[in-house]
């Protein structure tokens, strides 16, 4: 016969047997997540391999056919395959007869007492010896045999003591009633085969076929290394059993109750605070819908108010505009007849000027003549004596009474004179004084305004003397440009006509708003109409 690999034959059966109770109650607590999702479970023990996820059959396989000089990982594994079948037994492959099993056995000794969980016993397991020791199959091999007549054995433990395998293994089932159903097929197909238990203790020769039986409380006590390791466990009757499935039963009962119980008041509270919840949002929302159609309407109201002072700002500019336009045509107006009075004003203040220069000569001279008359007859009147002529001494009185009126006037008239040549003064320096402010009031318009200050005769000094002729007319001289001056005509040649023409206007303009500087200087002026000077 084959035999197990030499990897197993150093591995102690109490060692394993221990570890792997321990790693099966802490798969138990729940410490490790087997399942990762519908019908895919992880095998937490293999750190190192790519592959850690299978299926429910391929991860029994993996955990079965396990083999290690590692106690720890070989307990670890076996462990997992008792976790899987008990725990996850519907994803295995359960015959039908099996999985219909689900009520107590009817027809069995319900005081009988059975090891439990439900064990089985296979004796008289094929052993050879080698290097001094007894070795035979892992249990995995008599495993995959026993679930191949649909047993569905959870795990096969073969008992090893100093000599080796003692040739006995101890099968577990599934600890419900399919488990025992199992349990007692098993036992019924040794029995059948005349392979039971009192087949064996009553043969003389065993022969090397197996026996089997399931395990019961003769077994639990019996002193052998079987009865070793079902002690271990606990034994009990299927009333024992029932009872305490009902007991089970009935605390799950009551504690679904309860949960459900609990379930239930946090359901209800749950809906109430939904409910306070679901109101609070409620009046939130019509506060929000209130506060934002407010807010609509503010910014609207905003908006409108906006609108409007923005257009009374315009329409208030545009009247502004409008004002300011006609002011300064009315300023133009008025410097137009402040020119055309200053100019009548200029000619009727010569006329009157040299009217009054005239007649101030012709007053003063014959004032002047005539005290000089005077002088001279009270100057013979003295040189002729008086000597008692009380009437040449009445004439010469009368001569200087008259005399001192006639200095009287002259002084006077000197007066005068200089009275007017004052008052000319100060009219000259209102008129400049406004024509300044006006002048000043118009700097800085748009360049787009019809009315606005204009530099005349503002031209870069390319030329020196006073290039002009006077013409006479038939009533006055007049001063035009000279052609023929040498300057102007050479500047017509090297430059062009158009700055001849700029030069020639730039030197009339000069010359008709400041002839005595001849310097460039600024005016009120119409860009549509006229030049208009103060």
């Amino acid at each position: 016969m084959s035999h197990s690999s030499e990897e197993e034959t150093d591995i102690s059966d109490s060692e394993l047997e221990e570890y792997t109770e321990e790693c099966y109650k802490s798969l138990m607590d729940g410490g490790i997540k087997v399942e990762l999702s519908d019908g895919v479970y992880r095998c937490w023990y293999c750190q190192g391999r790519k592959k850690r996820d299978y299926k429910y059959k391929e991860l029994l396989q993996h955990c079965s056919s396990f083999g290690s000089k590692n106690v720890k990982q070989k307990g670890r594994h076996l462990a997992l395959v008792r976790y899987m079948e008990e725990q996850f037994k519907a994803n295995g492959s359960m015959s039908k007869s099996t999985t219909e099993a689900i009520e107590a056995p009817v027809g069995h000794d319900r005081t009988e007492l059975f090891v439990w969980p439900w064990a089985g016993i296979v004796a008289n397991i094929p052993v050879e010896k080698k290097d001094g020791r007894y070795i035979g199959k892992s249990g995995s091999n008599l495993r995959d045999k026993l679930a191949a007549q649909d047993f569905n054995p959870v795990r096969v433990t073969p008992k090893w003591n100093y000599k080796g395998h003692s040739g006995f293994a101890v099968v577990e089932f599934n600890r419900d009633w399919p488990g025992f159903h199992n349990a007692m097929m098993f036992e019924k197909a040794f029995e059948s085969n005349q392979k039971g238990k009192r087949d064996y203790f009553a043969a003389k020769h065993i022969g090397d076929e197996l026996f089997g039986w399931v395990a019961r409380d003769e077994d639990f006590h019996s002193n052998s290394i079987v009865g070793e390791h079902l002690r271990k466990t606990d034994l009990k009757s299927i009333s024992e059993i029932e009872a305490e499935d009902k007991r089970k039963d009935t605390k799950l009962v009551t504690n679904l109750a309860n949960v459900i119980e609990v379930k239930n008041m946090r359901l209800k509270e749950i809906e109430c605070k939904y409910n306070e919840t679901l109101m609070s949002l409620s009046e939130w929302m019509s506060q929000k819908d209130k506060m934002h159609k407010a807010y609509n309407e503010e910014i609207t109201k905003m908006q409108q108010n906006a609108r409007s002072q923005l257009e009374k700002i315009l329409e208030d500019h545009e009247h502004i505009n409008k004002q300011i336009e006609l002011q300064s045509k009315e300023l133009v107006q008025r410097e137009k007849e402040l020119e055309k009075r200053e100019a009548r004003n200029e000619d009727e203040r010569r006329k009157l000027d040299s009217e009054k220069k005239m007649k101030k000569i012709d007053a003063r001279q014959a004032l002047e003549l005539e005290v000089e008359r005077m002088r001279g007859a009270i100057q013979v009147i003295r040189h002729m004596g008086e000597d008692g002529d009380l009437e040449l001494k009445k004439k010469r009185n009368a001569l200087q009474q008259d005399l001192a009126e006639k200095e009287q006037d002259l002084e006077d008239l000197e007066s005068l004179s200089q009275a007017l040549i004052i008052k000319e003064r100060k009219s000259n320096d209102e008129v400049q004084q406004a024509r300044k402010e006006l002048i000043n009031g118009l700097t800085g318009q748009s360049s787009r305004a019809t009315i606005g200050i204009k530099r005349m005769g503002d031209l870069d000094r390319i030329l020196a003397g006073h290039p002009f002729k006077i013409i006479r007319g038939s009533d006055k001289e007049e001063e035009i440009i000279d052609e023929d001056d040498e300057k102007l005509k050479n500047l017509k040649k090297e430059l062009g006509d158009e700055v001849y023409s700029a030069v020639t206007i730039a030197l009339m303009e000069t010359n008709e708003y400041n002839p005595r500087g001849r310097i460039s200087d600024r005016f009120v002026h119409s860009f549509e109409l006229l030049v208009l000077s103060v």
